[in-house]
């Protein structure tokens, strides 16, 4: 399964590469349009748009930013929901340890027998290994791991991105 979401990711990279890529190349700006001499920081796709691009690239952009979004928003439910399964079993891994911990028996017996004595940490204790091992901690962050790479591909294309995916316009330093 941990494979999987890595060839999703990584498809899902290479389609936002290839797609930019035909959106440089197409992207030149006409002669007529007029440079600000000092130009905001960043701008919105709405304010790009009314100044120097054509109709077809605002429309690859705007598709461009709703398919991120799209992938962004289609991660949150899933990755909120190993969240919760991750604080469930960590409190639960906790209460055990505790009463494991303040077991009088604890210091008397061997480490086996008191995890035997236990069955409530030690399951805990398993399952929460085992999610780990799994690797619950991607799918927890995998929207913020799409984020950040969308981010560092969009860096060459004078672009970045916020965490819901909405695309962020940088002037170009010319």
């Amino acid at each position: 399964m941990k494979r999987n979401i890595e060839i999703h990711c990584s498809d899902e990279l290479k389609a936002i590469q290839k797609r930019l890529e035909d959106i440089r190349k197409r992207f030149q700006p006409s002669e007529n349009t007029c440079q600000l001499s000092t130009p905001p920081k960043r701008e919105t796709l709405r304010a790009r748009e009314s100044r120097n691009m054509s109709a077809e690239q605002t429309e690859d952009l705007k598709a461009f930013e709703r398919r991120l979004t799209e992938v962004i928003d289609k991660l949150q439910p899933t990755a909120r929901l190993w969240r919760m399964v991750l604080i469930v079993i960590s409190v639960c891994t906790a209460v055990g340890a505790w009463t494991w911990l303040w077991d009088s028996q604890t210091k008397q017996i061997s480490l086996t027998q008191s995890l035997m004595n236990h069955p409530f940490f030690t399951i805990s204790c398993f399952f929460l290994i085992l999610l780990f091992l799994c690797g619950i901690h991607k799918r927890v962050v995998a929207p913020s791991i799409i984020g950040s790479r969308c981010r560092q591909v969009l860096t060459d294309f004078n672009m970045s991105c916020d965490e819901t995916g909405k695309l962020i316009l940088k002037p170009r330093h010319i």
